[in-house]
C-alpha cells in the first residue's frame, strides 16, 4: 500500500508541476500577448507620427514653392505689362500724333470690359491687343502719319494695310493668337 501511495503523491506532485508549469506559460504568454500588442500600437503610433511629421514638412515645402511661383508670376506680369508699354511707346513714338494713343485705347477698352464685368483672361486679351493694335504702324511711312491734309486714296490704303502688318508681325508668336482677330481690324 505505501508504493502506491508514494506513487500517487508522486503522480500528484508531477501534476500539480505541470499544472504550475503551464500556468506560468500561460501567464508568460498573456505577458508577451501584451507586451507584443504595445509594440505594435507603439510602431503604429511612431509610423503615423512620421507621417504626419512628412505630410507637415512637404506641406510647407509646398506653400513655399506656391509663395515663390506666385512671386515669379507677378514679376512676369509686371515685366509683360512693361514690354506692352514699351512697345506701345515705341510705335507711338513714330508719330508726335499718335503720342499716347495706345495707351488710350486700352485704358478704355479695360474699362469697358470690367463695366461688362467680363472675364480676366478676356480683359487681359484685350489689354494686349489695345496695347499692340497699332503694331502695324511700323510699316507705314511716317510722311503719310504725319500729314496734316487729308489722305489721297493710296495713303489711305496704305494706312488701312497697318492691321494686317501687325498680324503677321504678332503671328509666329503663339500666345498672341487670341489677339490676332482683334490686331487685325
Amino acid at each position: 500500500g505505501n508504493a502506491r501511495k508514494g506513487r500517487s503523491k508522486d503522480l500528484m506532485h508531477q501534476m500539480k508541476r505541470m499544472l504550475a508549469e503551464e500556468t506560468h506559460e500561460a501567464l508568460l504568454m498573456e505577458e508577451f500577448k501584451e507586451v507584443s500588442e504595445q509594440a505594435q500600437q507603439t510602431r503604429y503610433q511612431d509610423i503615423l507620427d512620421f507621417i504626419a511629421f512628412d505630410w507637415e514638412e512637404r506641406n510647407k515645402d509646398l506653400e513655399q514653392s506656391l509663395r515663390e511661383i506666385l512671386d515669379a508670376n507677378k514679376r512676369l506680369d509686371q515685366l509683360s505689362r512693361g514690354s506692352f508699354t514699351a512697345l506701345a511707346r515705341a510705335i507711338d513714338a513714330k508719330s508726335k500724333w499718335t503720342a499716347g494713343h495706345s495707351e488710350r485705347v486700352t485704358h478704355l477698352a479695360v474699362k469697358i470690359a470690367h463695366i461688362l464685368e467680363l472675364r480676366k483672361e478676356e480683359i487681359d486679351t484685350l489689354y494686349h491687343a489695345g496695347m499692340l493694335h497699332d503694331l502695324g504702324k511700323i510699316g507705314t511711312p511716317i510722311d503719310i502719319l504725319d500729314k496734316t491734309n487729308v489722305l489721297t486714296q493710296r495713303e489711305y490704303s496704305i494706312v488701312c494695310e497697318h492691321p494686317g502688318i501687325g498680324a503677321r508681325i504678332l503671328e509666329p508668336i503663339e500666345i498672341f493668337a487670341d489677339i490676332l482677330p482683334i490686331v487685325q481690324q
